[in-house]
């Protein structure tokens, strides 16, 4: 019985040290990471123990592939050292594969290699865990949440940055409310109401079809109605007003049409 005891043994224990190099997924994080051909430098996140019994930390992984979300569109994330995941590792080598994509040839029997590792970013320790996590529809975001784009679970979006750059032609349906000063370069046309608080000003043509409301000045060289607009305390008609000369030649400004 001992003898076949020390057998059973010597198995677990043979077994187990063959699958130590046996790849199969481990957490991990990156070393560097180069944008232009999405390879990294991993390092394995668990320490390894070896037939002595002395644990040691793995060498890095190099040339592995990074997961990359979508195909001809694309989620693109900045990878920065440090960033945590997962280390998958393939059953079959992947070095013909990753040089043609499609259905490659195997020019080395590998089989679960430490050679074949890829990774997948986002798995975190909890060190690492997002702080001031919504959970409420999805968020793009920086680290500490001070900058995002928010599409809520109850229909509304936010977005929050120091500088929305749009850089296409844009089309709104529905109500804007400006909240501060708008500077505007070039021809504005507005169909529909518009309430603004605080100061406009345009350098081009003013077109407007509908109401303006506003509770500061509108400034521009050219204000083109198809309603009448009414100015200042005194209620003057842009439409119906005259013009009092007094002395003769001496124009006063506009004033209510008596």
């Amino acid at each position: 019985m001992s003898s076949k005891a020390t057998l059973t043994n010597l198995l677990q224990r043979s077994f187990i040290e063959m699958m130590k190099d046996v790849g199969t997924s481990i957490p991990g994080h990156i070393l560097s990471f180069d944008p232009d051909t999405q390879l990294a430098q991993l390092q394995i996140g668990i320490q390894r123990v070896d037939v002595a019994g002395t644990t040691f930390t793995p060498p890095p992984l190099i040339e592995c592939l990074v997961y990359v979300y979508g195909g001809d569109y694309t989620v693109e994330v900045q990878i920065d050292p440090g960033t945590e995941g997962i280390i998958f590792f393939s059953q079959r080598c992947i070095d013909a594969w990753n040089d043609t994509g499609g259905v490659a040839n195997i020019p080395i029997l590998r089989f679960h290699d430490f050679s074949d590792a890829y990774f997948l970013p986002g798995l975190r320790s909890q060190p690492n865990a997002i702080s001031g996590h919504a959970n409420n529809g999805i968020r793009l975001r920086n680290k500490d949440g001070s900058e995002y784009i928010w599409l809520k679970n109850d229909g509304t979006a936010n977005i929050k940055t120091g500088t929305l750059t749009i850089d296409a032609d844009v089309i709104h349906n529905g109500n804007t409310m400006q909240t501060g000063d708008v500077i505007h370069e070039g021809n504005l046309v507005r169909t529909g109401d518009t309430t603004l608080i605080g100061n406009l000003n345009e350098t081009g043509v003013f077109t407007l079809t509908g109401t303006i409301a506003s509770t500061g000045a509108i400034t521009a060289p050219t204000v083109i109605g198809t309603v009448d607009i009414i100015f200042g305390p005194a209620a003057v008609s842009g439409i119906g007003h005259v013009h009092v000369s007094a002395p003769p030649g001496n124009d006063s400004g506009p004033a209510k049409n008596p």
